[in-house]
């Protein structure tokens, strides 16, 4: 039985929070800050009741459980994995997945045949000269055995799906309880940024969040040895996670105040960094830019020394960069805002963000401001790291007793509510690309028509033959030595693209009408002619060898489009210089 007087209180919370939604919700949607405002609001408003709810499942029998809690967990994982997998292939089943998946798979195949791991799409002669992301060969072995750019996909989700099993582990060592291991686990799972990097195709910072948690497992377990072999791991996902293990010594230096191993720890992530950025990157660029990325970092284009030199001595600068692309406040307030109340607590756990946050900050680049993109599945582990440390330190024990018997007068468990909290502000603000919100609409978001007009279109190019493709034909191509994105023609023996029906395209790096210059120029061209047409597209196909003449038109043709294209600084870097080869 509900007493009378929480009963009273909840319906007039109810009550209260739809009329007050009702009068404020288009004022505060139409500002920056008032839309922020109204996300945690909104979230504080549902977390409540809802925190109330779990608290009463909280005392139930099975709810102390451990082997229940191991079951739920482990369907919950399934349960994921399953819609997660089954949603990004369709996805890319039906064309919606592209360049940067088309990418790894052709590195990946390659290297699953003993071949360096070129690529002739990205135009780099190794992959790990473009993100220094060894990790990935790891993923050869099952490459090899099933060779499909879907076997990727797949592994992506199992690796981000595979981080519970660390929760439910590390839970039970720090004694939290167990229903509290299942909440942590459902935020992990249910995280935006773990849908974000479902959402974008595969990426090698799938492996981050796993390796981010074992890292943590293994410092709370003192086993040092796993410890360090889990943050070298980490350092192989991509150059940047040489900053995040260096932050990680900082914090051990001054949380857990283990100074040999703080000190170990950070100086692995600096003078890895050196290394990358001024040998590594170097020599496999053939003496290139060690970061082939350093322009999107306005003062560190010529080093990383170069841009703290940039900024110390004109700060003004800083204010600059900082108002540029106001999203990623958005972003870091999604992400950080949420664990504001373990924060508050434990505020050296924002030493492990500032990598992340600097990142955002200081970057002209627009789409690391974006929330729903894969560059923020690390928060998510990141969220559980605060979490469970949150609520197993001996030293907030007495805070939480504190607060609790406060949220205790409304009937609501304390470290229940930062949980749901967390997961309300969460999923609320998601709700614009979140597959568990509108998953209805979501599955039907990713339907096309003349999927198998498409693959007739593919049957037609030989497998050994060179290609310049569409950005949604890519992924369906990349299984083969040289492949290129359009407007590249260079000596491709085929060009295939799709039509655009619906506003359901991508012509990534080009638009529309790029793509239909593009269209005309090869039906024009006496080197190529039409090889196949349907409704989904069109394959060309080359008639004889290429002269130096025509050579040099294709050149000339691909930077003009490039040229017309609305692209980011570092992109129309890249991409002119892919013209010339």
């Amino acid at each position: 039985m509900v007493p009378r007087a929480l009963f009273r209180f909840w319906s007039a919370w109810l009550i209260g929070g739809l009329l007050a939604a009702l009068l404020w919700y288009e004022p505060l949607l139409n500002s920056f800050w008032g839309s922020l405002a109204e996300m945690f609001i909104f979230g504080i408003f549902v977390s409540l009741p809802l925190a109330w709810f779990l608290t009463k499942l909280a005392k139930k029998k099975w709810a102390l459980d451990w082997r229940i809690a191991a079951r739920v967990i482990a369907v919950m994982a399934f349960l994921f994995f399953i819609f997660y997998s089954a949603f990004i292939v369709r996805k890319h089943d039906n064309f919606f997945t592209g360049y940067d998946l088309s990418i790894f798979d052709q590195a990946i195949w390659r290297m699953s045949r003993l071949q360096i791991p070129e690529s002739t799409i990205r135009n780099v002669p190794w992959v790990f000269g473009d993100h220094f992301d060894p990790i990935i060969a790891l993923l050869t072995p099952v490459y090899a055995l099933f060779p499909d750019a879907r076997t990727l996909l797949v592994a992506q989700v199992f690796l981000l799906v595979a981080g519970v099993a660390i929760i439910y582990l590390w839970s039970k060592k720090e004694k939290i309880t167990p229903f509290l291991a299942v909440l942590v686990s459902l935020l992990y799972l249910a995280h935006p940024g773990i849908q974000g990097a479902v959402n974008c195709d595969f990426h090698e910072i799938a492996f981050a969040p796993l390796l981010i948690l074992v890292i943590f497992y293994f410092l709370s377990r003192k086993k040092w040895r796993s410890f360090f072999i889990s943050a070298f791991l980490l350092l192989l996902v991509k150059e940047e996670f040489a900053l995040w293990v260096a932050a990680i010594g900082v914090y051990v230096v001054l949380r857990e105040k283990q100074i040999r191993v703080g000190v170990g720890t950070l100086m692995m992530g600096v003078v890895y960094f050196l290394l990358l950025m001024n040998v590594f990157m170097p020599a496999l660029n053939s003496g290139g830019p060690g970061y082939a990325y350093g322009n999107l970092f306005p003062g560190f284009e010529n080093g990383f020394g170069a841009g703290i030199s940039y900024y110390a001595h004109d700060s003004a600068k800083i204010v600059e960069v900082v108002a540029q692309n106001p999203d990623k406040w958005w972003t870091i307030a999604l992400y950080v805002l949420p664990l504001a109340v373990p924060l508050f607590f434990d505020f050296l756990g924002i030493i492990l963000f500032l990598p992340a946050v600097a990142t955002r900050v200081l970057s002209s680049y627009k789409y690391l401001s974006y929330a729903g993109l894969y560059y923020n599945a690390v928060f998510a582990a990141l969220a559980v790291v605060i979490l469970v440390r949150f609520l197993a330190s001996e030293k907030m024990a007495a805070w939480r007793t504190k607060a609790s018997e406060l949220f205790g007068r409304i009937g609501i468990d304390f470290p229940i509510w930062v949980l749901a909290a967390a997961i309300s502000v969460n999923l609320f603000y998601s709700y614009g690309y979140s597959y568990l919100l509108d998953p209805v609409y979501n599955w039907r978001s990713i339907d096309r028509q003349y999927k198998a007009e498409r693959l007739e279109l593919i049957a037609q190019i030989p497998a050994a033959a060179i290609v310049s493709a569409s950005s949604y034909m890519l992924p369906h191509l990349s299984q083969r030595q040289n492949l290129y994105i359009l407007p590249r023609i260079s000596d491709a023996e085929y060009v295939i693209f799709d039509y655009c029906e619906e506003n359901k395209c991508n012509y990534w790096p080009t638009g529309l009408d790029n793509m239909t210059e593009i269209h005309a120029f090869l039906e024009q061209n006496p080197l190529y002619r039409i090889k196949a047409e349907n409704q989904a597209g069109i394959v060309f196909e080359r008639t004889g060898p290429i002269s130096e003449s025509q050579r040099a038109e294709l050149v000339n043709f691909c930077h003009k489009i490039i040229d017309q294209s609305e692209l980011e600084p570092i992109h129309r870097q890249y991409l002119s210089v892919n013209c010339e080869n």
